[in-house]
Formats: C-alpha cells, structure tokens, sequence
C-alpha cells in the first residue's frame, strides 16, 4: 500500500478470531453458474470526483495512503472511556452536579479549564461548562466561550438548549470523521498500515476510506481490509467510503474462478464494502451466489453502522430520563427485567439530565452483572457530566458508551 510493511507471518487477535466472523469453503464443486457480478458493480453510480467538504471537523485526505503513527489528524481528540484516569477536577465536577450542586460544578471545570490542567479531557470539560451555564441560565456567558471553543477545537460548539441549527451549519456539527485513502496494493504487508488505521480512528467517530487510488488486491490483504473493517464495526465506529466501485472492480475478476481455485475472502470483503455502503441490492445477490459456491448458510444483511444518535426502536433499547434520584427501586425492577429479555443491551441517556451518586451505583452494577453474564452493553449519548460519571464508576471497562459530542 506505499508504506512500509510489517512482518505478514505476524497475526493479532482480531486476525486469528477471522474464522468466527467468516464463512468457510465447503465441499469440492458447485452447480451453479456465476451470475455475473461485474455487471452488479457496474450498477453501482461512478465515482465523481470534486471538492472535499472543509468544514469544520472534516480533513483532507492524506496524499500518501494510510496514516503511520505521529500523523496527526486533527486536534479535537475524545479520550477513551476506559483505561485513562479521570482528572481531580471532572471527578469533583460530576460528583457535584449528581447531588444537585450546579453552581459548585461550573466553579470546580472553570477553575481547570483556566489552570490548563486537563490533558485529554480538556474538550469535555469545554463542554461540562456549556452544558452547566445552559441549566443555570448564563446566556451570556455560554455566547462569550462558544467564540473561544471553536477556535480552539476547529468545530462549532454545541447550540444553546431550543435553538435551531442555522441552515449552511449543520455540516459544522457534524462528528469529525476523518478522510483515509487506500493506495496501491493491498497485501500481506497491509497489515501494519491498517493496524495503524484503527489505532488512529479510536480517537474519532468513525472514518471515510476513499479507494480511488486503489491499484489491486490479493486474497491476504483482502482479510487485512477485512478484519479492520469488523473491527470497527463491532466498536461502534461509523465506516464510509468513497469511490468504493474501484474496489469492488479489482475484486471482481475473483469471483469467477472455479470454486476449487477460490479464495472467500474477496467475496467476503465485497459484501462487507457493499453493505457499508448501504447496497443493499446487489448485496443479497452476492449474498446468494456466495453461499451456492462455497455451500454455506447466505449472509445475512446487516446494513451500515448508525451514527452515534440514530434512533432505535423502543424494544431495542431502554429510555432513561429526566432526573434519576433515589430511592431508585421501581426502575432497577425495569433495568433487571429489560436485561432478562435482551442479549444486547442499550441504554439510551439522550434525554437523561441528572443520576445522583448512588443510583448510577445502583445501575452500574446490575449492566456490569449483565456484562458478566454474556451481554453486550451499550450507553448512549450521556450529557458530558453523566458521562464523566459514569467513567468514574469505570462503566467504560464492560460497557460501550457513546457521548453527545
């Protein structure tokens, strides 16, 4: 791919769990004839070339490929929810506003945020301050520090609570996502490159990968592409692409190989491009063709990764809102049950404002339980002070937690 290559004999975990997210070849021969699925991804719309959007949040694409360590993206980072020790002061913060004591909260985040001492966490605790000038009225002053925060993060701060997004902006709040190009040969050797890639989009939304500058494709770096590209899916993270056609074009020649000769990995890499970029067409035609050549159950679609904040439907996850204060019995009966009916469990904060000390405790243990037990546990969009404490209450070792902002 253009950059320096790692040792391909060397395989991480994500490489070797490959065999559980990916059908195997089954059987010698086939009865089917190819449909043809070079005319499929001709139905796909041709690549357009044109400007790339530069607003804030969005980066150009690196000239030479793949990002390698020390590139840096951009300068908004989001710290992970586990593994970094919150700062003294978001953690006397977020205790503060879960008692009920706003006014002692802004005054712990504005003393930090002036000290500088905030390292990764500065931007949230940006943020903290926003959301507390909002409960506590100060217009004035969420206007004067709005001015401040955009020049310093290169992104729009968010609106004041009721206010409408003005029409030519909405692009400006968008999550930093950032622009990615694969180049060249993807390979064994791609590995390092893509490792690379994932470590970088930890810190962000998700990522835009753009193929234009694609030249081929071997069975190897196709499982390189495509245990990256699981990876991030199962992380929550937003996967775009652009100019996609390209690669799929490259793939393409081996799909028609007899089924002796064959290698899934292209196949499997296709659908996985095709359903991120939402083709969900030509996907199940793929899907049906795949699992006639190689006698194995059809893949199942599955659609792109929502964005963090797409709606779900009311089975699918549990609303908390409001304030949450003790004696909190009647919605831990909920959590239980709710828990009890669901493998994956999510718990939607967008509307939460407040959870006092002991019944985010409370909450916290029954999920971690839940964890423990095979489950998979999401929580969405907590304001930034909810966030924080929840962090505290390490939620973020069993948890995915996905913030506002």
């Amino acid at each position: 791919m253009g950059l320096k290559p790692a040792n391909p004999s060397v395989m991480g975990a994500d490489e070797r769990s490959l065999a559980a997210d990916t059908h195997r070849p089954a059987g010698q021969g086939h009865s089917s004839q190819f449909l043809g699925i070079a005319s499929y991804f001709s139905a796909l719309p041709p690549a357009k070339a044109g400007p790339v959007s530069r607003a804030a949040g969005a980066h150009p694409a690196p000239a030479d490929g793949l990002p390698m360590p020390g590139l840096k993206l951009g300068a908004a980072q989001r710290p992970a929810s586990t593994g970094i020790d919150l700062p003294e002061a978001i953690e006397d913060c977020a205790v503060s506003y879960a008692d009920g004591r706003s006014q002692d909260a802004l005054q712990s985040i504005e003393i930090a945020i002036a000290a500088d001492m905030l390292g990764p966490w500065t931007r949230s605790a940006w943020l903290i301050r926003f959301e507390l000038y909002a409960q506590l009225g100060m217009k004035a002053a969420f206007d004067r520090q709005a001015m401040r925060f955009a020049r310093l993060f290169e992104r729009a701060p968010p609106p004041w609570p009721g206010e409408v997004a003005e029409a030519g902006r909405l692009e400006d709040l968008a999550p930093i996502v950032p622009d990615i190009a694969i180049t060249g040969c993807l390979s064994a050797e791609s590995q390092a490159p893509l490792l690379a890639l994932r470590k970088t989009v930890e810190r962000y939304e998700g990522v835009r990968l753009d193929f234009s500058r694609l030249e081929e494709a071997d069975g190897q770096g196709c499982r390189c592409l495509l245990v990256t590209l699981q990876s991030l899916r199962r992380a929550g993270k937003q996967v775009r692409v652009k100019n996609e056609k390209v690669l799929l074009d490259i793939l393409a020649p081996g799909l028609h190989r007899a089924q002796n000769t064959a290698d899934p990995m292209p196949w499997l890499l296709a659908l996985e491009i095709l359903q991120i970029a939402d083709s969900q067409r030509i996907f199940e035609v793929l899907a049906a063709e795949y699992a006639q050549a190689f006698g194995v159950s059809r893949p199942r679609w599955q659609g792109p990764v929502r964005p963090a904040g797409s709606p779900a439907s009311a089975a699918e996850h549990l609303v908390l809102e409001g304030e949450v204060l003790q004696p909190a019995g009647n919605l831990l009966g909920q959590i239980e049950r709710y828990v009890g009916y669901h493998a994956e469990v999510v718990v939607d904060m967008s509307r939460l404002d407040r959870i006092d000390f002991i019944s985010c405790s409370q909450i916290t243990d029954v999920l971690q339980r839940a964890a423990q037990a095979g489950r998979r546990i999401e929580i969405r969009l907590p304001n930034e002070m909810v966030y924080a404490l929840l962090v505290l209450m390490g939620t973020g070792d069993f948890a995915s937690i996905i913030p506002r902002h």
